[in-house]
């Protein structure tokens, strides 16, 4: 008996050692840290649009971990336009970053499209620690941080940017209007009306029974159209007024149309101009119209010739020439709004070093001891003596690979390496080759061509090749020294003429 009573206590000592053992030893959970109420104030200075309103993003869950699409959308106060506000549960004892923006959200798809967003570079903070009564007193202004106002505008995430452009005076109209100043509006419409399971054709007559829509603001669509024009000294995108914006002689007008779903959205073009009988402070009244179909702009970019219909006979007026460009968002987009240096400027920057074309342009340099230009060995050189940036020039082969030069024709050698006499060189638009046959064949820049006299002989060594690819570029060269690149582009000329005769392709 004393036996077992003594292993039943061993075994009880035992037992109560290991309990007592798991009860120390065993680690208490992390205090989660409890959420606080902070309240989120400020004030708008900016007039705000149809469909647009304030929202708040920023480094915490709450607010969307500067993710466009998770950003927190704000209230006005009451009694209060200009003053929007948000309460919200941030962590406990974590200094929280935030910024304001302006978007708007698409009714049918709910998508976020960031219209402006304060750019800083610091960004606004919540305290780990702050008080009620600094909350309660904080009254933020958006843009505006300790004096540095920055609002910039936002990127394409979704939607579409769809450019309407009226230049060289492009309206051919009736005599008797010929001399008349005349104001352009565009309005976007609509055509998914009411019903998604009517047909286009219907959904087209019904749009179009309306002559002017000046009162169908019931069959607008979702959509922000601004307008700026080579006389307006502010170079800047501004709404449009009631009747539009004038088209002076000589002029050049943009519109910035942007639209969530392009091909459901049509174009009313309006014309107003002023009675020759018309008192100073009379309005204009509405001359003619005509509808830009989605249909129409099947191409990226684009010249539409189009009749101008008039507003009260439904007799054509003339013609007028719009040229057009579609925008459309990279996706998937990688953008968020935690940081921008799209104008950040050091202000220790009194000026940069940038390398032309690399080292410098080496077909107008009298030295013969020079790099040829635009090669990878001549963004090297600039990178080596301290170039804070190299400038080089991309266009594109025949098989569409992005390539660094500068001229849109070369020359080649039509009999051998060697020599060059006055007959022995054939000019071609460099896009009309590929990328191999730049590389194999003897190609000789424009000025070499000219003076049939060859200045470098050191093309045997890769880096001092022309036409090194934009990949190339990218992968060698030091990536603390920033990239001025310049797109070629056939530009039309003074003239009328273009630098092609041909349109090379995009880059996308």
């Amino acid at each position: 008996m004393q036996r077992w009573w003594f292993l039943e206590e061993k075994d009880g000592s035992a037992n109560s050692a290991a309990s007592s053992s798991s009860t120390v030893k065993k680690p208490k959970p992390p205090k989660q840290p409890s959420d606080r109420r902070y309240k989120f104030r400020v004030l708008v200075t900016y007039g705000l649009l149809k469909d647009e309103t304030i929202a708040v993003t920023g480094s915490c869950d709450a607010l969307g971990n500067w993710e466009s699409e998770h950003c927190v959308q704000m209230q006005p106060e009451e009694g209060e336009t200009n003053v929007w506000s948000l309460e919200l549960d941030l962590p406990q004892d974590v200094a929280v970053q935030y910024r304001y923006l302006i978007c708007s959200v698409d009714p049918s798809s709910e998508n976020v499209h960031v219209r402006r967003f304060e750019t800083h570079t610091t960004p606004r903070s919540v305290p780990a620690e702050a008080s009620k009564a600094e909350q309660d007193s904080k009254l933020d202004t958006l843009g505006d941080i300790d004096g540095a106002v920055k609002l910039d505008r936002g990127w394409l995430t979704s939607e579409t940017i769809v450019q309407f452009k009226f230049f060289d005076n492009p309206f051919a109209v009736k005599e008797r209007i010929k001399n008349r100043l005349l104001f352009v509006k565009i309005t976007p419409m609509n055509l998914r009306i009411n019903a998604e399971s009517q047909s286009s054709t219907a959904l087209l007559e019904e749009s179009l029974s309306n002559d002017t829509r000046e009162n169908g603001t019931d069959h607008q669509a979702y959509a922000f159209t601004e307008v700026t024009s080579l006389r307006n000294p502010n170079s800047v995108f501004e709404q449009q007024s009631q009747f539009g914006c004038p088209y002076n002689p000589d002029d050049f007008l943009v519109f910035n149309v942007t639209v969530a779903e392009p091909e459901n959205v049509a174009y009313l073009v309006d014309l107003y101009t002023h009675s020759s009988r018309s008192k100073e402070d009379e309005p204009p009244y509405h001359l003619g119209y005509h509808y830009i179909l989605p249909n129409f702009l099947k191409k990226s970019e684009g010249i539409l010739e189009l009749p101008v219909t008039c507003a009260s006979k439904h007799r054509p007026l003339g013609m007028m020439r719009i040229e057009y460009l579609k925008v459309t968002p990279l996706l998937p987009s990688k953008c968020n709004l935690e940081r921008s240096y799209v104008r950040y400027w050091n202000k220790r920057w009194t000026g940069l070093d940038v390398g032309h074309r690399g080292s410098g342009t080496s077909f107008k340099a009298s030295d013969g001891n020079v790099i040829r230009e635009n090669t990878i060995a001549s963004l090297k050189k600039a990178v080596a003596h301290g170039a804070d940036m190299v400038e080089f020039d991309v266009q594109l082969s025949k098989d569409l690979v992005p390539v660094i030069y500068h001229d849109f024709d070369i020359y080649v050698s039509l009999k051998r390496k060697t020599t060059l006499e006055a007959n022995d060189m054939l000019e071609l638009p460099m896009r009309e080759l590929t990328l191999e046959q730049l590389k194999n064949l003897k190609v000789y820049h424009v000025v070499e061509g000219r003076t049939r006299e060859a200045k470098f002989f050191d093309e045997d060594l890769d880096e001092h090749q022309p036409f090194p690819q934009l990949a190339d570029a990218l992968d060698v060269i030091d990536p603390h020294c920033g990239f001025n690149i310049e797109i070629k582009w056939s530009q039309k000329l003074k003239n009328g003429m273009k630098n092609l005769k041909v349109t090379p392709p995009l880059i996308k």
